[in-house]
């Protein structure tokens, strides 16, 4: 089944209840584009806490953090000290052989942004040098960038892109998790489908209230539940 992976800002609370709204298969605790430059020394400090929580809660939790040769990808290096073997890491453009090697620590999984077109020559030696590497997350922002064109998720030029990566990722072994879906009730449901007619493992969100929409993933209805305002705006992928 294809599975639903949010974005949450690596500074916001958690708190008892809070995925009652809409539980995604994966959360990716975001340092990156999800939490101020500002913020990210104390989303460092209570990192493992806030991993444990969302692992106990929802099993499967990839830390985002910045990238390599960015002033904060040292300070993320460290504060992934603090978190036990089973906790993945993410690691978004430049995405290089070198770069992932040094987070690889024993069973940890990887994942990596997919925003760059000159990537998808790339992921089989990586994928081989790397064996750790099991996720290709698309970036649809940095893609569209790239190819030089609005950031219009449904374009022609950025679907052809996004399913150029997606294939050359899955023929290196590796899953491909489509790019951000957003928009009112239809488009998420349309995008939600799309991804499984296209063949991608999974399809991300970035607001808690979207991953009900995650019903069309499974075959059913696709239904957007009404939730309190504060529970909406929790998970708010606000910096992207």
């Amino acid at each position: 089944m294809t599975r639903t992976v949010l974005y949450w800002p690596a500074d916001r609370s958690v708190r008892a209840g809070i995925f009652d709204a809409g539980r995604p298969d994966v959360v990716i605790l975001d340092l990156e584009d999800g939490c101020a430059a500002s913020a990210r020394p104390i989303a460092r400090d209570v990192l493992s806490q806030t991993w444990k929580w969302l692992a106990d809660s929802i099993g499967s939790v990839v830390v985002r953090i910045n990238g390599a040769g960015t002033p904060d990808h040292e300070a993320d290096i460290a504060a992934l000290a603090a978190l036990p073997p089973e906790a993945a890491v993410l690691l978004p453009k430049p995405v290089s052989q070198a770069a992932l090697a040094r987070l690889a620590h024993g069973d940890r999984e990887l994942w990596c942004m997919a925003e760059e077109m000159a990537l998808r020559d790339r992921f089989g030696s990586i994928a081989e040098a790397v064996p750790g590497l099991s996720t290709v997350v698309i970036g649809i922002k940095d893609l569209a960038d790239d190819l030089q064109i609005p950031l219009n998720p449904d374009a022609a030029l950025l679907r052809a892109g996004a399913n150029a990566l997606r294939t050359a990722a899955q023929a290196a072994g590796l899953q491909a998790i489509d790019g951000m879906a957003f928009g009112d009730e239809q488009a998420l449901a349309r995008r939600c489908e799309r991804a499984i007619a296209e063949g991608f493992d999974g399809i991300t969100f970035g607001r808690l209230r979207d991953c009900a929409a995650a019903s069309a993933l499974s075959g059913q209805a696709p239904s957007l539940h009404s939730t309190p305002a504060q529970e909406q705006e929790d998970g708010e992928y606000r910096l992207n």
